[in-house]
């Protein structure tokens, strides 16, 4: 069957189809004498497989060592398992989220701040942010970037009070 066919059984796009080709996880398929593709039921089992991959999350680079693994796995080697790349991942996405998690706490800090003060004057809220977190995490040029932003765009939040002076100067 032609490439056409070929991504429609699987639920694949013709372009995804070329791009696994092109970065090697699909041996390319046997070709007419005009140069199409005709994929075979081996193909078709390959790109299943790394359809499912992909919806596990896997990236393409994940998905390539899975299937290296795979083909040349003969079961004794537990660090050669196909299984360890899908740990690998596993410990990658429990990372991401305890940084998303660190981030949403320092966020909903923020605004917290920005509907109590009733201002918009990030400055500051980012300063006193900065002198509240560990030195390792206060990056000084963040703050200077985020001043140059907003510095003329201060306004009074919704239900604010704009008159009421800040309680944290920023450092000299």
């Amino acid at each position: 069957m032609f490439i056409g066919e070929a991504a429609q059984r699987v639920g694949l796009t013709v372009k995804a189809i070329r791009l696994y080709e092109r970065l090697g996880l699909l041996r390319p398929p046997l070709r007419t004498d005009s140069g199409y593709r005709v994929y075979a039921d081996a193909n078709l089992e390959r790109l299943r497989l790394i359809k499912w991959a992909r919806s596990l999350g896997l990236r393409l680079s994940d998905v390539r060592e899975f299937l290296v693994l795979l083909d040349s796995w003969n079961g004794p080697s537990r660090q050669l398992h196909p299984a360890s790349v899908i740990e690998k991942r596993l410990d990658a996405i429990a990372g991401e989220i305890q940084r998303l998690q660190s981030f949403e706490v320092r966020m909903r800090t923020v605004l917290a701040s920005l509907r109590r003060t009733g201002t918009a004057d990030v400055r500051a809220i980012c300063s006193r942010m900065c002198h509240s977190e560990s030195a390792g995490t206060c990056r000084r040029s963040r703050l200077e970037t985020v001043d140059h932003r907003i510095r003329s765009s201060t306004r009074p939040l919704p239900h604010g009070n704009a008159n009421r002076p800040s309680a944290c100067e920023p450092p000299a």
